[in-house]
């Protein structure tokens, strides 16, 4: 069997006529690049690079159940590009709900935190409108991101279909009060997706481990921990997921559920 002596440099080569195409499609409708995960982290990390300080609003009025100085630790983890895909492990199961991908463009999301526009760009991509999507955070740079406490949120009861709380629920200290207020803004029926840090260590050991990054935060060991605090409340559970303690000290807790 002879080799060929001119191997094409990549599949692409195999069929550039279709490839022509697909480029021509993506340049008549741009926003199809939001489909693409590679490309909504690109777009995000492109944009926080063009950004300057005084583009850049803050809030800095919120309570003391917020911890000390989350918005600062915020703006540098969102300058250094930290964790811009992690939120899609969140968002990315909302589609295996029937409700949600049959009337995606119909729904009113709020994103609790999201800090960059990495987060608003999975949720174009997804088919969430973009005059439905309202996020809330202390810092923004994004006019789809509201500034304001999430222990006190600026948005009337009964107001959404989907509440996506990703990484967040870590800078509270009172995390029954956003719990509170995560259900007085969602519409009955509505769906929550969480994601919050697991960690196993004390206090006084992050401090040692985490130096000048370490935040007096919340941390919870399982979904568990997360749902007592909407007792009574849920309809039903869709996903959760645990980290074995066991097996790593850290990791990610998610739950995805339906209020009643």
């Amino acid at each position: 069997m002879t080799e060929n002596p001119n191997p094409p440099k990549n599949e692409w080569e195999f069929f550039p006529d279709e490839l022509e195409s697909v480029l021509d499609e993506i340049r008549a409708r741009p926003e199809l690049l939001m489909e693409i995960p590679w490309a909504r982290i690109f777009l995000a990390t492109a944009r926080l690079e063009e950004l300057k300080n005084e583009d850049i609003r803050t809030f800095r009025g919120h309570r003391e159940t917020v911890a000390k100085d989350v918005v600062d630790y915020n703006i540098e983890s969102m300058r250094q590009n930290l964790g811009l895909d992690r939120v899609d492990r969140l968002i990315g199961p909302l589609l295996s709900i029937d409700t949600i991908r049959q009337n995606i463009s119909d729904l009113d999301i709020l994103t609790v935190g999201p800090r960059t526009e990495a987060e608003l760009f999975t949720l174009l991509g997804l088919g969430f409108a973009a005059d439905r999507i309202r996020g809330l955070d202390l810092i923004s740079y994004n006019p789809l991101v509201d500034l304001g406490d999430m222990h006190d949120m600026p948005y009337d009861a009964d107001r959404f279909d989907v509440i996506v709380v990703g990484w967040t629920l870590t800078y509270s200290k009172d995390v029954r009060r956003v719990c509170d207020e995560i259900v007085r803004v969602a519409r009955p029926g509505a769906t929550i997706a969480i994601g919050i840090n697991m960690n196993q260590y004390t206090l006084e050991e992050r401090k040692k481990r985490e130096g000048d990054s370490f935040l007096d935060a919340t941390y919870y060991k399982t979904t568990k921990e997360i749902l007592d605090h909407f007792e009574g409340k849920i309809a039903a559970m869709i996903f959760h997921h645990d980290v074995d303690p066991a097996v790593q000290p850290t990791g990610e807790l998610i739950v995805i559920f339906r209020l009643v």
